[in-house]
This record gives C-alpha cells, structure tokens and sequence, in this order.
C-alpha cells in the first residue's frame, strides 16, 4: 500500500537551519478570469511499446521535463519517453542476476538522476546503479549508520520516497517501526555523508483520526484504508499536505522553519468526516465504513506550474452510483506563488488523481488507452 507520494523536480542546494515556527491563516485574493482548452496526446512507441501493466506504472520525471521514465518489473527494461517528441526514446534492459544486478524485488522507491544513475528502493535499503550499469551501491539505513540526527531503537526510515534529481538525497518518512500509522515526520538523508534530518510534523498527528483497520481477534491490523500524504519539492520549500483535510504545511529547508496554511472551499467541505471508530473487528463494518469513505472528499496533491507560478489542486467527491460504478464530481482550485486562493470551480470532465505534472505551461495526466501511454493535456489561459 503506497501512502506517500513524493515529487522534487529540482535539485536540493542546501539544507541548513534548525528550529520550527508555525503558523497559520486562511489565504483569500480577488479571484481571475481562467479558462483552457483539452486534448489528449498518445505516446507513438514505433514497433515496440511501453510498458503498462496491469496498475499504474512506477514513472520517474527528468528535471528538464523532457524525459519521462518507465520501468518495467516484469522485463527489467527502463523505458526512456521524449517528452518533447511524444515518442519512446529508447528501452534499456536492466540486468537482474549478477554483482550489479538489481534483484527481483518489487521496488517502492524509482528514480533516475540528472546523471543517468538508477535508484531503485525497498523495506531495507536503497540501491544506486550507475549509468554505465557496472557499479552497484547499496543505502541502509541504520540507526548506528546515521550522523546528526539519530533514530532510536524503535524508529525506521521508511522507503517509500524519492531520491533528488542529483542523486545526493533521499525524502521519505520517520516512524514506530511495525506499527500501521507510524509515521512522525519527514527524514532527509545525506546519501554521501549519512547524515539524517528529522522534520517531526504535525499532519501526521491529524490524519489518524481517518485512518480505518480491520482488526483481527489477535490484535493484528489484517487491512487499512489510510489517508495519503503528498510532498512536493519547490526550489527551498517542501509543500506537505494529505488526502484529509484542506490545508498545508510549508517546510523551509534553508531556514529549517514550517508554516501552517489553512485554506477554505465554496464547493466542498474543508475536511472528511471523522464520525467512526478507527479500528473495527467486523469484516463487514469494515467494507461498510470504507464505502463511506469512499462517498466522502478527496483533496489531492499540490502540482507547481513554472510557467505560470502557480499551485494547482484537483479535489474529487462521490456523486453517485451508476450501474454499480462510482461517478465523482472534480473540482480545481487554483493558488499564486504565495498560496493565495485564485481560483475554484467544478469541472465538466472526470479528473483522475494519478500521475500528473507540469510541462511548458500545460498539465499532463497519465492515462492509459487501449495499452498505449497517453496523456490528458490541459492548456490554461489566465486574465
């Protein structure tokens, strides 16, 4: 179950500073005339194709945003998209057998750098191959391994991040280890000096309360329906938020300060219901009160548009239920460079919160049609 999603499209120059402050306002301008136009692009493969299983591919984005990354577990091929040509670049087969093959393991953690250097990660390390595919490095992250910062005894770094665009850093999260809704706040680790910053945050705290367990007779959690938290990386901010409620929590990584931003809907409520007990016995309870989640708001991440210096967010509510198929209402919100609320309206086409990013002014959502990689392009106008 992927819980995090991470997205830094540009390279961490410093991480400096201690302490936090926090604080937190409700951000409100005059709103702008918006309109834009949508198209849909497919990916022309020639005589191969890309590779898209059966869920959502793992994609990786170059800095640029020129190339685009797929990797495939079932061919071990890096699959390399033009961006700019809307074409397959080119496919290179990733060795897994050997001293620098990458295992068999289904990776949580996928990344190329600006270098060419593959990063791929599971539960207990991290591994770097290189370019050239002849030099393998393996990341633990141990606890006696770690300068700075320190883990105790009962505390992991999860690896479920992203390493930067150069290759020096991994963000993911700190937590209880073996514990469901562990996580305490963000870890930063130094890949070439170990060293570990620990941001404690209070979102994590918050959104326990919407977490749902089945729990079975002897104590142990059997499933969950957990929110998500997403963090982008924009220049020196990291941008935290979740699935859960209306808000952000603005990360300073030069300062090493945080700020709270609160933020309110005409269209949507500005938080989901909490109204149910956290962890239910009933297998039937259980799929009854994850059916009301399900009815209920979902806000997904923040994606930054360079052209334009804004923040979007697509937020989704249940409708109805339409031949036993869920129909959802999508909403957008549109914020300036300084998270001022712009903009807001319901759209009339269906929004998916799948992989999506900005290129030259224009959104790309990932879909797939008919097996071919394809994008949904929205073109914005401001006035």
């Amino acid at each position: 179950m992927t819980k995090h999603r991470f997205l830094f499209p540009i390279i961490l120059m410093a991480l400096v500073g201690c302490g936090s402050q926090e604080s937190a306002e409700n951000t409100q301008v005059n709103a702008i005339n918006f309109s834009y136009t949508i198209d849909t692009v497919r990916v022309d493969a020639g005589d191969d194709f890309v590779h898209l299983g059966n869920q959502q591919p793992r994609f990786a984005l170059s800095s640029d945003k020129k190339l685009l990354y797929n990797f495939d577990l079932n061919t071990s091929k890096l699959e390399i998209i033009d961006l700019d040509r809307l074409t397959l670049k080119e496919a290179i087969t990733i060795e897994k057998d050997g001293p620098t093959g990458i295992g068999f393991n289904y990776w949580s953690v996928f990344n190329v750098s600006n270098q060419g250097d593959l990063f791929l990660g599971e539960g207990k390390y991290i591994q770097r191959l290189n370019a050239e595919q002849d030099q393998l490095t393996k990341y633990f992250f141990h606890s006696d391994s770690l300068k700075v910062d320190t883990l105790s005894k009962d505390e992991k770094i999860n690896l479920q991040g992203e390493v930067s665009a150069d290759g020096k850093f991994y963000f993911g999260t700190y937590g209880k280890q073996g514990d469901w809704d562990s996580e305490t706040g963000l870890a930063i680790v130094n890949l070439q000096t170990k060293e570990l910053q620990k941001i404690p945050l209070k979102i994590y705290e918050e959104i326990k309360q919407f977490n749902l367990y089945l729990q079975a007779a002897n104590g142990n959690i059997t499933s969950a329906a957990e929110e998500q938290v997403y963090v982008m990386r924009n220049g020196n901010q990291l941008l935290i938020s979740s699935s859960a409620i209306n808000e952000l929590y603005l990360y300073n990584l030069e300062k090493g300060t945080t700020e709270k931003k609160t933020f309110h809907s005409s269209l949507t409520p500005d938080s989901k219901k909490a109204d149910y007990k956290n962890h239910i016995e009933s297998r039937d309870e259980f799929s009854s009160l994850q059916l009301e989640k399900m009815k209920d708001v979902n806000f997904g991440m923040f994606l930054f548009d360079d052209h334009n210096n804004t923040y979007w967010r697509y937020t989704v509510q249940l409708d109805r239920i339409s031949e036993n198929q869920p129909i959802f209402n999508s909403y957008l919100t549109i914020f300036d460079k300084d998270f001022n609320q712009i903009h807001e309206e319901k759209m009339d086409y269906p929004i998916s919160l799948s992989y999506s990013f900005f290129k030259d002014g224009s959104l790309y959502s990932y879909i797939n049609l008919e097996d071919e990689l394809s994008f949904i392009r929205i073109k914005p106008t401001y006035e």
